[in-house]
């Protein structure tokens, strides 16, 4: 797809994935970039870097907001949702709300407007689901599925269609342990680890970003689109953060680290695809996979792809991911 001229729309455009989207949107020449998010300090922040981006102040529960924002789009990207663990968990109505009810009905306006292509941002954590948020990920992707069967046409008469990405954990967006352990290193404070051997998929939000242009440029209409990245260990993870910043323990980081158990909710490991999912998947360039949308289960078999038999990165490794993260403007 090109995205040259077109009217883009992104959801959640203030938070830490829609921020480095937009950013990245500027070098294709777009026709007009439009920011949607409910934090209006945030957007007189970003005004100040982006002048050309069209703000709009809404909530995305908000249909009537929605239908008028989507107008005269070409593409939506929708980043917005409840992402946090804890938050989702204590407020299981509002999660679901947000990142099912409000996500169809954005489905929908999207058909009714004659958008081309709308983008959906789900999460590694939608396959088989312990939390709340992972559950309501899971309800919306196969709920998306079902309503594109079902609207394959928007009301202009133009093909419309989805794509799915299924991000891991990013490190350093908000609500992520990274800058809580940062701060509690600096702080010379032992740095609580729920588990050392919980693993996760090694994302950050600019290479999210990257990861999302990417689906839009470069992926067939009605597909569920992975990349494929490295895992890491939270116990490394902590491990590299005492390194650099305890100013007690940073030539024995493994005295900084306090095992406090797993928080409700989460799993000692993520599922990025199914074995069925794995068995459907095309290359489509550098680290890329695309699945239909449409496949059907146990027409072939891969391997499940998951973050425990993943290959991890060293502590060295993610050292210079969180300089690379430190040295980023917030």
């Amino acid at each position: 797809m090109i995205l040259k001229g077109k009217t883009i729309l992104i959801t959640g455009g203030t938070g830490s994935l829609g921020s480095e989207v937009a950013a990245i949107l500027q070098a294709e020449e777009p026709a007009e970039v439009r920011i949607f998010s409910r934090d209006s300090s945030k957007q007189a922040q970003m005004s100040q870097k982006h002048h050309s981006f069209k703000y709009i102040e809404g909530d995305i529960c908000n249909r009537k907001i929605m239908a008028e924002a989507v107008k005269n789009c070409d593409i939506v990207i929708h980043t917005a949702a409840i992402k946090d663990i804890k938050t989702c968990e204590e407020n299981p109505l509002a999660a679901l709300q947000c990142n099912l009810h409000a996500t169809l009905d954005l489905l929908d306006n999207c058909v009714s407007n004659g958008i081309e292509r709308l983008l959906l941002v789900s999460s590694d954590k939608a396959l088989f689901p312990s939390s709340v948020m992972g559950m309501t990920k899971a309800i919306m992707e196969r709920a998306a599925v079902r309503r594109i069967m079902e609207s394959k046409t928007a009301s202009n008469g133009k093909p419309f269609s989805i794509n799915i990405i299924r991000p891991g954990n990013m490190l350093g967006s908000s609500g992520t342990v990274l800058p809580l352990f940062i701060g509690m290193a600096k702080r010379g404070e032992e740095l609580t680890v729920t588990n050392p051997g919980m693993s996760r998929f090694l994302m950050t939000p600019k290479s999210c970003a990257k990861y999302v242009i990417y689906t839009l440029k470069n992926s067939s209409p009605n597909t569920l689109v992975l990349e494929k990245v490295p895992s890491y260990t939270i116990g490394n993870l902590a491990l590299a953060v005492a390194e650099l910043y305890h100013p007690v323990y940073r030539n024995s980081p493994n005295k900084a680290v306090r095992i406090i158990g797993e928080n409700a909710g989460e799993k000692l490991h993520e599922v990025m695809a199914t074995a069925g999912e794995m068995g459907a998947a095309t290359p489509i360039g550098g680290n890329f996979l695309e699945i239909p949308l449409f496949f059907k289960q146990g027409d072939s078999a891969g391997k499940e792809y998951n973050s425990f038999d993943t290959p991890g990165a060293s502590v060295d490794q993610l050292k210079q991911t969180i300089k690379h993260y430190e040295q980023q403007p917030r």
